[in-house]
């Protein structure tokens, strides 16, 4: 990867869809920014990989949610 860029987002760029959810299922952070401010999401050019991360990001979104309910009780 050069630039600092995550695999993630190297291949959200590149239109590698299954390595996008693959690396989505290992636990890759979606929100993850490059140099210039743009996410994995800002990089996929095609909706079949928009659809993927958008799917990833509430999930996260999700446990981020359980976990600090979890933590606050």
């Amino acid at each position: 990867m050069q630039n600092g860029d995550t695999a993630l987002l190297w291949a959200a760029w590149n239109g590698h869809v299954e390595a996008v959810a693959m690396l989505l299922d290992r636990g890759a952070d979606p929100e993850i920014r490059d140099k210039d401010g743009q996410s994995a999401l800002d990089r996929c050019r095609s909706d079949t990989c928009k659809s993927a991360l958008l799917g990833a990001e509430r999930l996260q979104r999700w446990h981020r949610r359980r976990l600090l309910v979890t933590w606050l009780h």
